[in-house]
């Protein structure tokens, strides 16, 4: 359970689903996996990768989508 996925091309994702997901990770310590069933993680940072054509505009969703849901967002140091 739990393998990465890889994709040779990346493709651009939904910036609004990847801030939901974001926002479920951060409050309930679940993720959908690709057979639809939830894995419980236990997460203390978020990363975004940059490789996705549309990964600046995912990036600015997520945070604030974080933000407006009471989370912190703040850089590692």
């Amino acid at each position: 359970e739990g393998g990465l996925i890889i994709e040779r091309i990346a493709k651009p994702r939904d910036p609004a689903v990847v801030a939901q997901r974001a926002v479920r990770v951060v409050r309930e310590g679940k993720l959908s996996m690709v057979d639809g069933r939830d894995m419980d993680v236990a997460v203390s940072t978020l990363c975004l990768h940059g490789a996705r054509p549309n990964s600046a505009e995912v990036a600015r969703v997520v945070k604030e989508t974080l933000l407006s849901n009471g989370i912190a967002v703040t850089p590692l140091q």
